[in-house]
This record gives C-alpha cells, sequence and structure tokens, in this order.
C-alpha cells in the first residue's frame, strides 16, 4: 500500500501540470488513480482480515503521503496559483477516500496542504510566517516554495543570474537570492518559544 501511494504520487508531481492557464476541475489523473486503487485493496483486504489488522495496514499512510508531496515537490517543473489550487484539491481528494476508507483521521495529509498554502502568502508572507510561527518545513522545501513563489508561472528551478536572459528575469533571481538569504537567517535563530 505504501509502496503504491509513493509511486503514483511521484507520477503525479513529475508528470502532472501546475503551470495552468485555468482552475483544473479534476484532481490530477494519478491521484483519482491512487484513490480507486487505494479503495479497492481496502475492500479485498478486509473481506479477510480482522479491523485491527487492516488498521494496520492504512496507518500511517496519510503521513507518508504528505511527506511525498512535500519532498517530491522538487520534481514539479513549472507552478501557478491555479496549479496551487490544483494541488489542494489534489490533497483534499487524497483525504476524502481515506475518509471513506475509514481511517482513524491522522492528519498527515494537513501538513501537506499548509506546505502548497505557503504559496499564496507570497516571498515576503513565507518569510514573516517562518518569524511568527517558527519552521515547520526543512530549508530545502522552503527554498523551492520561494522558487516556486518568484518565478511565478516560470520554471520553477530556482532562477539563477546565470541563466537570465532578461532584466525581469535577473530581478527574479535577484529577489529570490534576497528571499533566500533572509530564509537562512530565520532557520538558523534559535526557534521560537512555544505559546501557551
Amino acid at each position: 500500500v505504501r509502496v503504491h501511494c509513493m509511486h503514483y504520487l511521484d507520477l503525479a508531481l513529475r508528470e502532472g501540470d501546475y503551470a495552468l492557464a485555468r482552475d483544473a476541475v479534476e484532481p490530477e489523473p494519478y491521484v483519482q488513480a491512487l484513490n480507486a486503487d487505494l479503495a479497492a485493496a481496502e475492500e479485498r483486504l478486509a473481506a479477510c482480515l480482522p479491523a485491527d489488522k487492516l488498521a494496520l495496514v492504512f496507518a500511517g499512510v496519510s503521513v507518508l503521503m504528505a511527506h511525498t508531496l512535500v519532498a517530491n515537490a522538487r520534481h514539479i517543473r513549472r507552478f501557478n496559483a491555479a496549479g496551487c489550487r490544483k494541488m489542494a484539491r489534489n490533497i483534499l481528494a487524497l483525504q476524502q477516500n481515506l475518509t471513506n476508507i475509514a481511517l482513524p483521521e491522522e492528519g498527515g495529509l494537513d501538513a501537506a496542504r499548509r506546505y502548497y498554502e505557503l504559496y499564496d502568502l507570497g516571498a515576503d508572507g513565507i518569510l514573516r510566517h517562518i518569524a511568527e510561527h517558527g519552521a515547520e518545513f526543512a530549508l530545502d522545501d522552503y527554498r523551492r516554495m520561494l522558487a516556486f513563489v518568484c518565478s511565478g508561472s516560470a520554471d520553477a528551478a530556482a532562477p539563477s543570474p546565470g541563466r537570465a536572459s532578461s532584466l525581469l528575469e535577473a530581478s527574479q533571481a535577484d529577489q529570490y537570492e534576497a528571499h533566500v538569504l533572509r530564509l537562512r537567517e530565520l532557520l538558523a535563530a534559535p526557534p521560537i518559544p512555544a505559546r501557551k
């Protein structure tokens, strides 16, 4: 089940289109296929396993899915606001399917949702969020999201001045580098004490 989840989510990120001209109506086809396969697997396993053993098979699946969706964001070639909403639709579809399988709510996919919601904050908002609430993700995860934000609908790879072919791209690269520098400072700072 876990390998199946990783396989389909990896394909959804590598081959999916997240730089859309308009909002997608449906989740990524690989997410739909994963949901169908998980439901079928649960149905077959429920026929031969007691409920406690079935719960073991699916335990931690949402946490694994969230990790895969965040860590494998590096494979997304292009990303924009409509792609961000498509990713939110993917995550919602996965959450609903896991609920239909009658798994106890692990909340694992909430981390993936929070990660992709960072896009809507913009680069300054991401840095402000980290300063106010502390870091929830790794440096590379935040750098990737800053690259998405700074590049807009352009190539999602981190912009670099050596590749700049126009003043706009050079400006985006400079902004990205300034944001990454601030990000490094924030992540090197002592952690924020927990609020009571």
